[in-house]
């Protein structure tokens, strides 16, 4: 993939505002080093995100973009405010890392060092079932009802006759987790097979094929998988991990998707319950968007207040609609800003 020239930032003293931000939080006189780093770091991205759209010819005519501060872009995108930004950080480190107690057990963080794996045999996703000892179809499956996970074994050997399996999972796990605990589940259970057999595991999800063959992912389930392949592997047996497109008629695989919504519908008790860490960043950034009152944008109104682009005697002026500025509904010798029309009209007294 070609990659894209870097884009012009624009300068933070140039019109726009763009290191108004970082000067009012300096004059504060309370913020740390990290605190300024970080602000500058969004400026950065909220300039990038102006010269972006700059570039594009289809929206240069769009002028307020350009004229609009920083501030008031970052409002309107709903970032978060620098505090509860850090607070959110903070609070989402100390439970990736067990320094404080989650309200759902998470995930283990990644192992510091990659495991020192033995290579193992994957293959294109063109060599059927029938080709090894033993075949393996897993899948998973998410509804409203809950998460399941199902595994399908197909083999002509006497020692591995079928088996039809459905795993419970958490109403709080993902469908990547769902997936991964189905090719962790075929492997337990290709450990208690004969060694020195041709085992193929087939799964429609190719997020979990990928992370099995970058075998650095970091994820919980991924990293277990991999230990068992690593001890297949050293048991004389060869591992392949095939991706099958899903829903096409595979008979492994449409069984496979049955077990696992099977596992979804069941009330019976789960056997997984440890939390994603993308379903505990998604709670603790939703707790600080609550506690930040947010201005919805829903109307061009609200978008031009928080902005300065709307239609006022000094706005109408400065794009040389009208040559007096100065406000209709008052004695005073003052331009009609959106600052004087909210603080200052005397017209709007008696409101």
């Amino acid at each position: 993939m070609d990659e894209t020239p870097p884009l012009p930032v624009p300068s933070p003293d140039e019109k726009g505002g763009g290191g108004a931000l970082t000067s009012s939080l300096k004059n504060l006189g309370s913020a740390g080093p990290a605190d300024i780093t970080l602000l500058h770091k969004l400026e950065l991205s909220v300039g990038k995100c102006q010269a972006m759209v700059l570039l594009r010819p289809h929206v240069r005519a769009c002028r307020a973009f350009r004229s609009t501060s920083n501030a008031a872009l970052i409002s309107l995108s709903r970032v978060l405010p620098l505090d509860l930004e850090i607070s959110a950080k903070t609070e989402l480190y100390l439970k990736k890392y067990g320094l404080v107690d989650a309200e759902i057990p998470l995930e283990p963080p990644p192992f510091p060092h990659p495991l020192p794996y033995p290579p193992y045999y994957s293959a294109p996703s063109n060599i059927p079932a029938l080709f090894f000892h033993v075949a393996y179809y897993t899948d998973g499956s998410k509804t409203r009802d809950g998460v399941g996970a199902g595994v399908y074994r197909f083999s002509c050997l006497d020692c591995a006759p079928e088996i039809r399996e459905s795993h419970v999972l958490s109403p709080h796990c993902s469908v990547f987790q769902a997936e991964a605990l189905g090719l962790f589940k075929a492997l337990e259970n290709a450990t208690t097979l004969p060694n020195h057999l041709t085992l193929g595991f087939f799964l429609d999800n190719l997020s979990v094929v990928k992370s099995v063959l970058n075998s650095k992912t970091g994820n919980y389930l991924i990293d277990r998988a991999l230990l068992l392949i690593s001890r297949l592997n050293r048991n004389g047996n060869r591992c392949t991990i095939q991706w099958i497109k899903g829903h096409s008629g595979n008979g492994g695989n449409d069984i496979a998707g049955k077990l696992a919504k099977r596992g979804a519908e069941s009330a019976d008790p789960s056997c997984y319950k440890l939390s994603p860490l993308s379903f505990v960043k998604s709670a603790i950034y939703g707790r600080a968007h609550k506690r930040y009152a947010y201005i919805v944008p829903s109307e061009h109104i609200v978008v031009g207040l928080i902005s300065g682009h709307t239609w006022t005697d000094s706005f109408a002026h400065r794009i040389g609609v009208i040559d007096d500025p100065s406000c209709p509904y008052c004695d005073a010798d003052r331009e009609e800003t959106l600052s004087h029309i909210v603080l200052e009209c005397s017209s709007l007294d008696a409101l």
